[in-house]
C-alpha cells in the first residue's frame, strides 16, 4: 500500500510538473507578445516624458511581471544542477511573486483616490482590501519546502496545508476593492466627462476611464471567481497547484494596468498638443 501510494504521488507531481510547464510558458509567451505589441507605445509615452510617479508605478509592473515569469520558466528546465539551488531559487521566486500585489494595490487605491476627489478613506480601504493577497500569498509561501526532483518537476514547492480558504479569502478582497474602484469610476465618469468637454479634450478622458476601468473589472472578477471556484470544487491536498487561472491571471492583470497608463498617457499627449 505505501509503494502504491508513492507511486501516486509521483504521478501526480509528474501530472501537475507538466501542467505547470504548459500554463507557465503560455503566460510568459503572452507577456512578451504584449510587450512587442505596446514597446513604441512605451518609448514614446513613458521613455519620452518626464519621470514621476506614474512612470515608476507603470515600470515595476510591468518588469517586476517579466522577471518573475521569466525566472519561473527558467527553472521549470533542469539546469540548476546543485540541489543546494533550489530552495534559494524558490524563496526568491516566492519574494517576487508577491511584490505585484502590492503594486496593484497601490495603482487601485491611487486611482480611486483621484476619482474621489482625494477621498482618503476610500483610498485606503481600496489600498487595504488589494493587500490582502499579498499577505495571504506571503503566508502560504512561507509554508512551501522545496525539493529537487527529477525532471519534469525539478525544483518544485510542497506545503503541508492547503489553499481553499485562503484563496477565498484573498479573492473575495480582490473582488471587494475592485466594485468599490468601478462604483468610483462609473460615479466620476460624468463629471470628468463634462471637465474633459471644459478643456476640450471632447469626452475621450471620461470615455477611456469607463472603458477600460470596465475591462479591468469585468476581466478580474470573472478570473476570480473562476479561480475560487476551482479551488472550491477541487481542492488538491498534496500539489498546491488545483487551479492554474493565477498563472494566467497575474500576467493579465499586468497587461490591463499597462495599457492603462498608457491609454492615459496617449490621451493627456493628445490633450496637451502632443503629435
Amino acid at each position: 500500500m505505501a509503494d502504491a501510494a508513492a507511486a501516486a504521488q509521483d504521478v501526480l507531481l509528474y501530472q501537475a510538473a507538466q501542467t505547470n510547464i504548459f500554463w507557465t510558458s503560455s503566460a510568459m509567451a503572452l507577456l512578451v507578445y504584449d510587450y512587442l505589441l505596446t514597446l513604441r507605445h512605451e518609448v514614446r509615452f513613458v521613455w519620452s516624458r518626464k519621470f514621476t510617479g506614474a512612470t515608476v508605478l507603470f515600470l515595476l509592473n510591468r518588469y517586476i511581471i517579466i522577471l518573475v515569469y521569466l525566472v519561473d520558466v527558467i527553472t521549470l528546465f533542469p539546469i540548476i544542477s546543485k540541489v543546494s539551488a533550489c530552495p534559494g531559487t524558490g524563496r526568491f521566486i516566492t519574494v517576487l511573486e508577491v511584490l505585484p500585489y502590492i503594486i496593484w494595490a497601490a495603482f487601485s487605491s491611487l486611482r480611486a483616490y483621484a476619482l474621489s476627489s482625494r477621498n482618503l478613506p476610500i483610498g485606503l480601504l481600496i489600498f487595504l482590501l488589494s493587500l490582502v493577497p499579498a499577505g495571504v500569498n506571503a503566508y502560504f509561501f512561507s509554508t512551501f519546502s522545496f525539493i529537487e526532483l527529477p525532471s519534469p518537476s525539478n525544483c518544485t514547492a510542497l506545503s503541508d496545508i492547503t489553499a481553499q480558504l485562503m484563496t477565498i479569502v484573498s479573492r473575495a478582497s480582490l473582488m471587494a476593492a475592485d466594485t468599490l474602484v468601478i462604483v468610483v469610476t462609473w460615479a466620476s465618469t460624468y463629471r470628468i466627462g463634462k471637465a474633459s468637454r471644459d478643456a476640450r479634450l471632447g469626452f475621450s478622458f471620461g470615455a477611456l476611464l469607463l472603458r477600460d476601468g470596465t475591462i479591468y473589472f469585468v476581466a478580474l472578477v470573472a478570473m476570480n471567481i473562476v479561480h475560487m471556484t476551482l479551488n472550491t470544487v477541487k481542492p488538491n491536498d498534496f500539489v498546491q497547484q488545483a487551479s492554474y487561472v493565477t498563472v494566467l491571471e497575474n500576467p493579465i492583470t499586468s497587461i490591463l494596468v499597462s495599457r492603462f497608463i498608457l491609454n492615459l498617457r496617449a490621451v493627456d499627449h493628445r490633450g496637451g498638443g502632443g503629435g
